[in-house]
Parts: C-alpha cells; structure tokens; sequence
C-alpha cells in the first residue's frame, strides 16, 4: 500500500495530491483512535480529529548587509550608503516606514593572522555590519520583497537574505471551534466503536487538548510536541482531542 501512495502521489494532480495527503491523515488517525480506544472500567476512551485550511495573515523577513574597509570612518561611510539604498528599495516595493526595523549597527575587528595561523594585535580592518526586519500584515507583499531581494546585490550591496516566515496571528478565533469539531468527532468514533461491540457510547467522563498540529497544506507531517509550519502562506491546522466515555 506505500508504494501504491508514493506512486499516486507523483502521478495525480495538486486535487489528487489533497486527496491522498487526507486519506493517509485519516488512516493515521484512524489507527490511533483504534489503539487508544481501550476499556476502562465501564469507559471507552476515544481521539477525536478535526482540521482547517488557513492563510497567513502576517509575514516577516529579514536580511542583513555588510562594509568592509581598513579604517572605521570608511567602513561607516560605505554601510551609510548601502543603508540609503536598502531604504530606497524598500519604499519602493510599496513598504510603509512602519513596517521596516533597523537593527543596531554590529562591528567586527579584523586582526590579522600570522603565518603560523596564530592571531596578532594588528588590525588589518573592519567590517560593519546592520540587519534589517521586515513585518506586515500584507503577506504576498513581503514575499515579493524577499524575492526581489537580489536587485540589492546587483546595485553593489553586500546584502543576505533569509527566508521569510509566514504565521497565522488569527489563530485563537477558531481554536476553539476546531476543539469542537473534534470533540464531535471522537463522539462519533466513540457511538461507531462501542456500537460494534454491542454496547453504547454514554455520558462523557474526561477530555484533554492535544497539541495543535500547523502544517503546509497537503502535508502529512505529524510531531508529539505539535508543529508550526512558518515557510508556507496557506497552512492547515489540525487539532486532537482526547475523550473518555461511559460505556452503557
């Protein structure tokens, strides 16, 4: 059955893909329902699942840039110059000076090394270096800054760039109705699993979170300790519930 899934997976297309992704994440649940539903006394404890595709609705990204010369007056003067033009290509690509946070100028000391490779009390120069954050609400905004970051490179900047980072602010207004969806859903197993053997699900007894699974779409990733997904603007979330129930 994996290779069946592998080779669907390469074959089928992105609603395929979704498809696939679903089964393999209701067969795992599934699986684990089974082997968490367990007789306690007269108790049937049971998982319930529930998940929800979302979309970012804040981005961040950074990078930083760099001067090197042999004097510190030098080296300022050059980073002042590419910090005007990290600006400049900043403004306009449409970010709002709000949006933009210079960090504090960092400066490393360089010494040079004698031939047997030990370090010496000569300074040889310096390097300045200032990282730059970006963060909005406008998260196809920062995207595109991030990708066209490379413009500053060609303009002479000694400028690294990191991938942005996309989360989900918005995320405590629906936690709880994801909590309830997957509450129903483990009353579900529970009524189907207890009905097979005869019996009936009865009151509820107990209920625990789990943690809260936030993943790239189509992923089937799963972790103990939950995930957070930050490299993908549409995400799902994915929530577990715990239950215990009275057997009648």
């Amino acid at each position: 059955m994996g290779d069946h899934v592998r080779e669907s997976s390469r074959g089928l297309a992105p609603l395929g893909l979704f498809l696939a992704a679903g089964f393999i994440i209701a067969a795992w649940i599934g699986a684990d329902a089974l082997r968490d539903v367990r007789p306690s006394g007269q108790a049937i404890v049971v998982k319930g699942y529930a998940e929800r595709m979302v979309t970012s609705d804040l981005a961040t990204w950074s990078g930083s840039f760099s001067f090197r010369a042999t004097s510190l007056a030098e080296a300022y003067q050059g980073l002042e110059r590419d910090r005007a033009k990290v600006q400049v290509f900043l403004a306009a690509r449409g970010l709002p000076q709000g949006a933009v946070i210079l960090q504090p100028v960092m400066t490393e000391t360089l010494q040079r090394v004698s031939e047997a490779g030990h370090m010496t009390n000569v300074v040889e120069g310096y390097v300045l270096r200032q990282q730059v954050r970006v963060e909005s609400a406008d998260v196809k905004l920062v995207e595109s800054v991030a990708r066209a970051a490379t413009d500053l490179i060609k303009d002479g900047v000694a400028f690294e760039s990191w991938q942005p980072e996309y989360f989900v602010a918005h995320l405590d207004a629906f936690k709880l109705e994801l909590l309830g969806e997957a509450t129903r859903n483990a009353r579900e197993r529970a009524e189907m699993l207890a009905g097979n053997s005869g019996s009936k699900a009865g009151k509820l007894q107990s209920a625990s979170q789990g943690v809260f699974q936030i993943t790239p779409a189509n992923s089937t990733m799963v972790d103990d300790y939950g995930t957070y997904d930050t490299s993908t603007i549409e995400k799902v979330v994915k929530a577990v519930v715990t239950v215990s129930y009275g057997i009648d």
